[in-house]
C-alpha cells in the first residue's frame, strides 16, 4: 500500500496524496507545445482549456509557458510571463482545485504564486535556477522536483546513463538539500524521475515498474508519460496514436505506487485516466506489468498474446488490450529487443 501524506497548500487547499492516484491537467500556453500544438496560446482560450480541465475532473490544473519538448529552446522569463500571467491573473477566483506552475525561473515562480498558484514544478530540480527553493520556501507552495538529464534541446543526445536509478536518486537526493538549505520544509516536497528527459525507452519502462526504488525518499511520487516517445517505440505508433499506451504506462504507474499523474493529452485521454483505470481488472494489471514493463512471463512458444490478455467488456480495457497486442507482436517479431525483457525486469 501506497504511504499516504497530507500536504496543506493554503488557502485552505490539502492534497490528499496516497488514498487515490490524483490526476494533473495540463495546459501548455506555448506556440510549439508537445501535447497540443499551440492551440491554447491566446489567454482566452487557455482559461477556458484551464475550466474546462477542472469540470472535467482533474485534481490539479498545472499551466506552464515554456515547452521542454525534446530539441526545445529557453525562452526568456520575461516572455514566459507574457504567457502564463494573463491566464493565471483571469483565472485567480475561478477554479477550485489547486493551480500548478511549470517553470523552472524564480521570478515566474514568485509571480505565479502571487497570483494564487500552489504548486511549482520544477522540470530541472533547482539545476537551473536554484532561487526557485528562495521563492517557493516563503509561501506554503508544494515544489515538485523533477529529473532531467542535460537540458530539453540536447537531453536526447547525450550519453545513456550505465545506472539510471543511481544517478536519479544522486540528482534529486542533491535537489533536495538545495531545497532544504534555502529553507523549503520537506514536507513541501514531491519528486518526479522524469520519465523520457534523456532516458532511453528501456530505461523509462525499468523506472515505471521500479517505482518502489525511490520509497526511501519518503515523499509523493508523481509520473508522466502522456504519449511519449518510448510508447510509440514499443507498438511502432505515432505521437498522435498513443493514447491507449498512455493509459496502459499510467496504469502500471498506479499500480507501483504514483501518487500523483500527469496527463497532457487530449479530453478523451483525461476522461480515459479519471473513469476507465479504476475498473482495470487484475488480468489487464497482469498484463500491463508483463508487456510494457517486461516482466517476461510470456512464453511465446506456446501461449499468443489472445490468451495472455483476457477479453475485458470496458471499452478503455479492450483500447489498451489492443495497444498490449500490438506490443507484444512487435516484440516477438523483434527478437534482438526480446533481450532487455529481463534487464526491465530486474536492472
Amino acid at each position: 500500500m501506497r504511504k499516504q501524506f497530507s500536504l496543506e497548500l493554503g488557502d485552505g487547499l490539502v492534497l490528499e496524496l496516497g488514498k487515490r492516484t490524483l490526476v494533473v491537467g495540463v495546459l501548455n500556453v506555448t506556440p510549439d507545445s508537445f501535447s497540443d500544438g499551440g492551440r491554447n496560446f491566446e489567454p482566452a482560450r487557455a482559461v477556458e482549456r484551464a475550466l474546462e480541465i477542472e469540470r472535467e475532473g482533474a485534481d490539479i490544473v498545472e499551466i506552464g509557458g515554456e515547452s521542454t519538448r525534446p530539441g526545445a529552446g529557453r525562452v526568456q522569463a520575461g516572455e514566459e510571463l507574457s504567457r502564463v500571467m494573463p491566464v493565471l491573473d483571469r483565472l485567480a477566483g475561478r477554479v477550485q482545485v489547486p493551480i500548478s506552475i511549470d517553470t523552472y525561473k524564480s521570478e515566474v515562480v514568485r509571480q505565479a504564486l502571487d497570483a494564487g498558484a500552489s504548486i511549482v514544478n520544477d522540470v530541472s530540480a533547482l539545476r537551473f535556477d536554484p532561487a526557485v527553493a528562495d521563492a517557493v520556501a516563503g509561501s506554503n507552495a508544494a515544489l515538485v522536483l523533477m529529473h532531467m538529464r542535460g537540458e530539453p534541446a540536447t537531453m536526447q543526445k547525450i550519453e545513456s546513463s550505465p545506472n539510471i536509478f543511481a544517478e536519479i536518486a544522486r540528482d534529486l537526493d542533491a535537489a533536495i538539500r538545495v531545497a532544504g538549505n534555502r529553507g523549503v520544509a520537506r514536507r513541501q516536497l514531491i519528486i518526479d524521475p522524469g520519465i523520457g528527459f534523456g532516458k532511453t525507452p528501456e530505461q523509462n519502462l525499468a523506472i515505471i515498474n521500479h517505482l518502489e526504488r525511490f520509497e526511501s525518499f519518503g515523499l509523493p511520487l508523481m509520473i508522466g508519460t502522456s504519449r511519449k516517445s518510448f510508447i510509440g517505440s514499443l507498438a511502432g505508433q505515432p505521437e498522435s496514436d498513443r493514447l491507449f499506451g498512455t493509459a496502459a504506462s499510467v496504469a502500471l504507474a498506479i499500480v507501483r505506487g504514483a501518487h500523483i499523474v500527469r496527463n497532457a493529452g487530449k479530453r478523451s485521454a483525461r476522461r480515459l485516466f479519471l473513469r476507465g483505470l479504476p475498473a482495470a481488472s487484475l488480468a489487464v494489471c497482469c498484463a500491463l506489468t508483463t508487456v510494457i514493463a517486461g516482466v517476461p512471463v510470456l512464453d511465446t512458444a506456446n501461449r499468443s498474446p489472445d490468451r495472455e490478455l483476457q477479453v475485458c467488456a470496458s471499452p478503455v480495457l479492450q483500447g489498451i488490450q489492443r495497444y498490449l497486442h500490438s506490443a507484444v507482436r512487435r516484440r516477438v517479431r523483434k527478437a534482438p529487443r526480446a533481450a532487455f525483457l529481463l534487464h526491465c525486469a530486474c536492472p
